[in-house]
């Protein structure tokens, strides 16, 4: 079989296996709507709003939307973003796009209304069955790093991943859209050229010209890969491959396969149970594939038990990539991302500087190691601990002596800190440019923290604030 038929075939897979309910075409009645609205001329792979929560398929054919879950207020269709933005209830960049009260505002909620009865009816129906789970960037990045020894962390350059519901890797909003399957090809194509440029003994324990090479490589290679044995009708088919262009174009092949791009959670084939409880113990606990000893449990039945599970895990939390795996948790449940991005005013604060943001981060960062990892400690403490770890430059922003080698300094009850929420990431995260901001951090802890969705401001609410005076002074509480 050709390899371009074989990447075709494979991205038909793909696109079907993820195929989910933020993903409608013209037959929705609201697609239209925002097709008349001119939303495609902006939200499309290469307009200005490229990069948001609403996505047509291009400019020019604008038949299919993804629309991201949390733009979607199925409780309450009217404060949906999808509605409130192109009313402009709320800041819209492309402005004013749908009269308030019109009648395709009528056919957007109508549209919003049977989608959210759709899905209810569609719940009822059926049991929760199988999930199916793309991998991450970072996923991919250390999956790579594992089966091939490829540590170029290609996965960065692939199309950035939204944030829903905190985080990163929920399945619902895991669509693969054309983009992203070319970065797909793309990678796979990179980083097979250059693994078979070096050292092959890592996955290839056989010569190619060898008798049986093909049914050795396949079967060794493809249970690393897919992360479970093979079933005969793939082996022949990546034998077929083999065959017509040895084994890299095999691992090319299945770099761009669904059994590898995706894992499957409480699949229909129970034969295969104990391999997907060895994947999502390995990407929970280590963020990559599972390792020869996890597949070996699964082989053995030994994590089909309650029992063998806790034991599987309790090793994994063992190893020193849990650590690193926790660490990548830390980063997005208190959005680094928004720090390491943050601006001052310079005029201000002109300590404010990349390497204080760095000392900040790295406070957060070994407050949660020490609490985490420490042996009898309560994850309270995060919250509450009288100590941090600080540089000379943090200390001196606390008003603190700079402590020992380790950079533990207890704080003084003057400080008025204690945990996370007295630290400069939460509070530097938390603040304006120039001031401090209560209503933020107020919607961190409720969202970060206590797992609340805050809704929308009800429409004709005005979110702003009125301009101070001299004659009228009052702080932002007020």
């Amino acid at each position: 079989m050709p390899a371009s038929l074989f990447h075709a075939r494979s991205f038909a897979l793909v696109f079907s296996a993820l195929a989910s309910a933020t993903a409608f075409g013209a037959e929705d009645a609201g697609v239209p709507v925002l097709q008349k609205a001119g939303c495609a001329g902006c939200h499309n792979p290469d307009g200005v709003a490229s990069g948001t929560r609403l996505k047509f398929a291009s400019a020019e054919h604008a038949e299919v939307v993804e629309v991201a879950p949390a733009l979607i207020d199925r409780a309450n269709p009217l404060q949906s973003l999808l509605v409130m933005k192109p009313t402009r209830r709320v800041a819209h960049g492309g402005g004013k796009r749908i009269e308030p009260g019109s009648a395709e505002e009528s056919a957007l909620l109508a549209w919003l209304a049977g989608y959210k009865a759709k899905r209810r009816a569609t719940a009822d129906a059926k049991p929760v069955g199988p999930v199916m789970r793309r991998l991450t960037n970072a996923q991919y990045n250390n999956t790579l790093r594992d089966l091939l020894g490829d540590d170029s962390r290609i996965a960065d350059s692939f199309p950035p991943e939204d944030f829903v519901n905190g985080f990163r890797n929920q399945y619902l909003s895991q669509g693969v859209s054309p983009i992203q399957a070319e970065a797909y090809a793309a990678a796979a194509e990179k980083v097979t050229r250059k693994a078979f440029s070096g050292d092959t003994s890592k996955f290839l324990t056989c010569r190619p010209a060898e008798v049986g090479c093909a049914d050795k490589f396949v079967r060794q290679f493809g249970r690393r890969a897919f992360r479970r044995p093979l079933a005969d009708s793939e082996i022949a088919r990546y034998r077929r491959l083999f065959t017509a262009g040895g084994p890299k174009i095999v691992v090319e092949a299945m770099l761009q396969s669904p059994n590898f791009l995706l894992r499957t959670e409480n699949g229909l084939d129970r034969s295969r149970r104990g391999y997907e409880t060895a994947s999502r113990l390995s990407y929970f606990l280590w963020n990559t594939m599972p390792d020869e000893a996890l597949l070996r449990s699964a082989a053995a039945g030994e994590l089909d038990t309650a029992a063998g599970v806790e034991r599987a895990a309790r090793q994994l939390i063992a190893d020193p990539r849990a650590r690193e795996s926790m660490n990548d948790f830390l980063v997005e449940w208190l959005r680094f991302d928004r720090l390491t991005g943050t601006v001052r005013d310079r005029r201000m604060f002109p300590q404010f500087t990349p390497e204080l943001i760095s000392s900040m981060l790295g406070e957060t960062r070994r407050l949660f190691e020490a609490v985490a990892w420490g042996e009898g400690r309560s994850f309270m403490e995060f919250y509450s601990a009288d100590y941090g770890f600080l540089t000379a430059d943090l200390a001196a922003l606390y008003g603190v002596a700079a402590g020992p080698n380790d950079g533990r300094v207890a704080f003084p009850a003057s400080t008025g800190r204690a945990g996370v929420l007295g630290q400069a990431t939460f509070l530097a995260l938390t603040s304006k440019p120039a001031e401090t901001s209560p209503t933020s951090r107020g919607l961190f802890v409720r969202e970060q923290f206590l797992c609340q969705d805050v809704p929308q401001p009800p429409p004709g609410v005005s979110t702003n604030l009125p301009a101070l005076s001299k004659d009228q002074p009052q702080t932002n509480r007020q």
